[in-house]
This record gives structure tokens, sequence and C-alpha cells, in this order.
């Protein structure tokens, strides 16, 4: 296989996770499991979780996190990540972060905007997350121009894949199956749709630790088995495999003990 078949672009985040209380909460006007967009009033938080906390670093954003699953199912020097970071120790940082495992990054340097960051405040069983995507917004198509990519083969019709479970299809359909049971659909494009059902990997739910970028995972599995040209119902194994490993660690985060699909 060709180094560096594939190729993922999206918002690079670094994720910033800390243990914290209520009172932390309390200060920045958030409650248990928010996920959202920081404001003004938040920014403060950044540096603060950084200098009186004790954070561990993540490369976050759905894309970077997909992408750090292909690799770990994938040969070294298989994916590269491209987006946009700024000129700054979070960039460092996640740079440093990606390449101990293994992901190539190229990310454009806005120097006029501080690396897109996620605060992840864990408290108990819930996890707060305000998110400053900041430099993640300012990617370039020109920055692509810049770079030296082999060119896919125009010959190959491309392929579009959508990935979801009931969940996402409404209301109807989320209350079928307890959380964490549902199964994976696939929708294939082209010319005849079709739609496809796989069961999930069953996993014990005293082995679950955070289910947070279960999805990311999923992705970066099924895009493991199609690199390797593998046929869909093995890719989408591939996908929940990687996935029932991803959620029994804090996350987004795979087994520092490599595992091996199959194995």
């Amino acid at each position: 296989m060709a180094e560096y078949p594939l190729l993922c672009l999206g918002n690079p985040l670094l994720d910033i996770q800390v243990n914290g209380d209520q009172a932390l909460l309390e200060k920045y006007g958030l409650k248990p499991d928010d996920a959202i967009l920081a404001e003004e009033k938040h920014l403060p938080i950044y540096e603060e979780i950084t200098t009186k906390y004790t954070p561990k670093y993540l490369a976050g954003g759905a894309a970077q996190n997909s992408a750090r699953g292909a690799q770990y199912m994938l040969p070294p020097k298989s994916v590269v990540y491209l987006g946009c970071a700024g000129q700054d120790t979070f960039g460092e940082a996640l740079t440093s972060v990606c390449l101990k495992e293994g992901v190539l990054t190229k990310y454009r340097i806005e120097k006029d905007q501080p690396t897109g960051r996620c605060g992840v405040i864990i408290t108990g069983h819930h996890r707060s997350m305000v998110t400053d995507l900041a430099a993640a917004n300012h990617y370039k198509l020109e920055h692509l121009e810049l770079l030296e990519l082999s060119s896919r083969n125009s010959s190959t019709p491309p392929r579009r894949w959508l990935t979801l479970n009931p969940t996402d299809l409404g209301p109807k359909t989320s209350s079928r199956s307890p959380r964490g049971t549902d199964p994976t659909i696939v929708v294939t494009g082209g010319p005849n749709l079709t739609i496809e059902v796989y069961p999930v990997r069953p996993v014990e739910s005293m082995d679950i630790v955070d289910t947070n970028g279960a999805g990311d995972a999923f992705a970066g599995g099924f895009l493991a088995g199609l690199v390797q040209g593998k046929d869909l119902k093995t890719a989408v194994d591939m996908g929940q495999w990687l996935a029932s490993w991803g959620i029994r660690e804090p996350g987004p985060a795979y087994p520092a003990e490599k595992k091996v699909y199959g194995a």
C-alpha cells in the first residue's frame, strides 16, 4: 500500500481535559454534560485549566479523531490530516499529540488566531465541553494547492456513504433500543441507493468509560477498512470494533496497549 493513502480534512482542536468541580462549572456558567461554543465570558477558562489543574491533552475535532482511529488500525505512514491551527503552544501540543499517534499533520498556520481548543471539564460521570474554534475556522483551500498531494485516479468513480443510527432518524426510531445498542445504518449513494443495517459489537456496561467520540472512532475504523479495500460489511465491522475499544477509554482515545483487529 502506498504511503499516506488516506487524507482527512477538518477542524483541528486540542482537547484539554481536567477533573473539575461544580464551582468551576458555575464560574463559567456551564452545566453538567454541556457541549457549547465558547463566548467571550468563557475564554479565560483555557488558561485557568492549563495553569491551575493537571490537564490531559488529546487531539480533537471529529475528522481528526477519525484520522487518529484510522491510523490506529492501518500500517505506519497511512494517514495525513489537514486543517488550520495557530502559531502557539496549543498548536505545538496538537502536532506533538498527533505525531505520537502516527498521524502526519499538514496544518495551515493562522498567525492571527489561536489554535482551536476544547475545554473538557470532568465532574464524576459528567463532562462539560466548551469549544473555541478560533483558527480551525480559518482554513483556506489555497493551502491544498501548496501541498504535493497525489490525485485520485479519475477513472475511479467517487463513492459516498452516510452512516447513522436510529437516533439520527428521529424520535420514533430512537426509542426502539437502549443507548449504545442501536445498529449502524449505512446508506450507499449512487444510481441504485442501498440501505443496510448492521448490529453493534456488544460491550459490557461495566467496561464503558466514555462514549464521547464513539462515532468518530467508528468512522476511523470504517475508513481504515475502505482504504484496505475491504468489503462494506467488513469495513463496518472494523468501525464497530474500534468504537467498542474507544468507549473503554477516557476519550476520544484508543487503547495504549495496541489492539489488533481480528485478534
